[in-house]
């Protein structure tokens, strides 16, 4: 019997001398034509970098042991509010990110959005403060533990939070709020007005939502790359990883054990080519040292090309493999 991807490569996939336009729509749609078969359906299909086509394992995610998320919701809800619930600025608090949406992997960070009141817009600086003494409440909840490394610190912070009427986060509340999970609102007014004024033009899916964080991601490190916005390298290497993370749990690859090891996943995939996984990678372990030399700076900077070479490869096989909401 013919299982389901040779059902779709014979039946539903173009001429190989078809356009590549052909090819990318076709992909798109086959896995999803091809459930009509009864066997499971084991592979699927990229274009990749080079305009070739590629093959590679679909992993189904209750599969891979390495992905299951640590935390259970309602630990990180009761967390949140206890850390929240003595603070008299915290109009309301949200559960954010990958653990809000069920995407989350044991490498995935707590996503933390909280609003603060009487009035709309507050001093930066104060938000910074305020946002750091939360996420170390919640850090010292879930992860009592955790102690970060003096080097690397910059890789990976377990607990992340951030003011959501802050000066310059408001453009992004609706799709940071998109499947966001209230987890403290002493002020239910203040919840909804948040709420009415994220979500003026309607609700996004979780999908649209997920779409325009690694959009946001992805241009943000090219401009960078490009020297359009300012950035700092270490910003620039830990978004280049995140990003890695969101296209690994997109494209049900097997979670590595590391950060540091998203890249090279990508590049087995046939995603991003292994220079630029190996760049991603070395640049990660130079920063991570006590010492970094100039000389090693230097380099890093002259080779920026390669981090929007990364990142644009990324989007790419995410715009072409997560279908987008009708």
């Amino acid at each position: 019997m013919r299982c389901r991807l040779h059902y779709a490569a014979k039946n539903l996939l173009p001429s190989p001398l078809a356009s590549k336009k052909a090819w990318s729509s076709a992909v798109a749609v086959a896995p999803v034509r091809a459930m009509r078969v009864s066997e499971p359906l084991t592979a699927r299909w990229l274009w990749c970098r080079g305009g070739t086509l590629r093959k590679y394992p679909l992993l189904p995610r209750e599969g891979v042991s390495n992905a299951v998320p640590p935390l259970a919701k309602e630990q990180i809800l009761r967390a949140i509010r206890e850390a929240v619930g003595g603070e008299g600025l915290v109009a309301v608090a949200y559960l954010m990110g990958s653990y809000a949406d069920g995407t989350a992997t044991h490498l995935s960070d707590v996503d933390v959005g909280v609003g603060i009141y009487p009035r709309p817009g507050i001093d930066a600086a104060e938000a910074a403060w305020l946002a750091a003494d939360i996420e170390h409440r919640v850090t010292q909840e879930l992860f009592p533990d955790y102690e970060a490394d003096c080097c690397p610190e910059w890789l990976f912070d377990p607990v992340e939070v951030v003011v959501l009427n802050a000066p310059g986060t408001l453009p992004s509340l609706p799709w940071m709020l998109a499947c966001a999970v209230p987890a403290h609102a002493p002020d239910p007014a203040f919840q909804a007005a948040l709420e009415e004024l994220a979500f003026a033009r309607g609700r996004p899916s979780g999908r649209q939502a997920r779409r325009a964080a690694w959009r946001l991601k992805a241009r943000w490190i090219v401009r960078a790359a490009l020297g359009k916005t300012f950035a700092t390298y270490e910003g620039l290497l830990r978004t280049c990883l995140n990003l890695a993370h969101r296209a690994v749990v997109e494209l049900r690859l097997n979670v590595p054990a590391r950060r540091q090891d998203l890249p090279a996943a990508l590049a087995e995939a046939g995603v991003v080519s292994p220079r630029t996984a190996r760049f991603v990678a070395e640049a990660v372990e130079m920063l991570s040292g006590e010492n970094v030399p100039l000389r090693i700076w230097g380099n890093l900077r002259r080779n920026m090309r390669l981090l929007a070479e990364y990142a644009l490869d990324v989007e790419e096989a995410l715009e072409r493999v997560v279908p987008v909401d009708a």
